[in-house]
């Protein structure tokens, strides 16, 4: 299953994507594949809230200790990536 969008799409129209693909198709997936499966980050979802699970499971210490030892600033940080919970959805301000 692919969900492709134009760059003309409404933010209306992307957000309710988002939201199915969160509500209805991704949990069809892990029925499919089992909740131990993992995604995979390059086409990530970053509106995903449990990205931590999704994307790095039990390896997320041992990255975020990777992370502080190469980028102990935070000064790398995108939606779902290591360290992406410690700042604000805008990535603005550290929460």
């Amino acid at each position: 299953m692919v969900n492709q969008f134009p760059d003309t799409t409404s933010s209306s129209t992307y957000n309710y994507a988002t939201h199915y693909f969160q509500t209805a198709q991704l949990p069809s997936f892990l029925a499919y594949a089992g909740t131990d499966s993992k995604g995979y980050s390059s086409e990530n979802d970053v509106f995903n809230e449990d990205f931590i699970d999704v994307y790095y499971g039990e390896k997320y210490e041992q990255l975020t200790e990777v992370k502080g030892k190469y980028d102990s600033e935070d000064l790398f940080i995108v939606p779902t990536g290591v360290g992406a919970e410690r700042w604000d959805v805008d990535g603005i301000c550290k929460v």
